[in-house]
């Protein structure tokens, strides 16, 4: 990347897609307005050596289609991040610190090789989108219930068998998406889920379905096929 980018000190929005970028551009950290990186589909494999301390104004960082094998520690300062997205990587672990992003609301981890879910993942309060999509996650926590603000959770495309009773307390949950998984049945008590406007469990095994869930009033769009 040009030196010479270290310039443009009103940027606000740069996006860096589809080069052959092998690292974090360094110079970037000059950028203090940025607002939104997206550095989607190059072949940056770490991030350990970057000092994000002076992006102080980050909210969305796109890392998407890298060879990213972990989130390192120093995210933690991206203070002000409100979206994550490193789906299609390599990660298969996440670091306790993304519990210290307090404005983080979106984090995206699509197709990568997480297997299990940390019990600290369940209080992050702030979460409103969590997208799981396409990993090897075996079982879901009924420590679930705790993330209370969460609206979206995609989980479609793992190795769930059953879900926790406990997803019944998830009251703003919006979007339920469970297809493409190991499922036999689901649990009543997504009929208390009074906000749903979104399940999806199509291509499971199903062979219980609570009939009361045909009672929530703001279901919109529901797939069982």
């Amino acid at each position: 990347i040009d030196p010479s980018i270290k310039k443009l000190r009103q940027l606000r929005f740069l996006y860096l897609t589809d080069n052959q970028l092998n690292t974090f551009p360094s110079g970037l950290k000059k950028l203090k307005k940025l607002e939104k990186i997206n550095i989607e589909r190059n072949k940056i494999e770490q991030l350990n050596n970057i000092n994000f301390k002076p992006l102080k104004k980050l909210k969305f960082l796109e890392l998407a289609f890298n060879q990213i094998k972990e989130i390192p520690d120093n995210i933690v300062q991206l203070k002000n991040i409100i979206k994550l997205n490193f789906s299609n990587n390599l990660l298969q672990n996440l670091p306790p610190v993304l519990q210290q992003l307090k404005k983080l609301e979106g984090l995206v981890l699509y197709k990568n090789q997480i297997k299990a879910l940390p019990d600290w993942l369940y209080q992050m309060q702030n979460l409103r989108e969590l997208d799981l999509y396409f990993n090897q996650i075996i079982e879901v926590s009924p420590k679930i219930a705790q993330m209370k603000g969460l609206k979206n959770i995609y989980l479609a495309g793992n190795k769930i068998i059953s879900l926790p009773e406990e997803i019944g307390q998830m009251s703003n949950l919006e979007g339920l998406y469970v297809y493409e998984n190991y499922l036999s049945y689901l649990p009543k008590t997504i009929a208390n889920l009074q906000n749903l406007k979104y399940l999806r469990f199509n291509h499971n095994q199903i062979d219980y379905f609570p009939m009361e869930i045909l009672k929530l009033e703001n279901l919109e769009d529901i797939d069982m096929a």
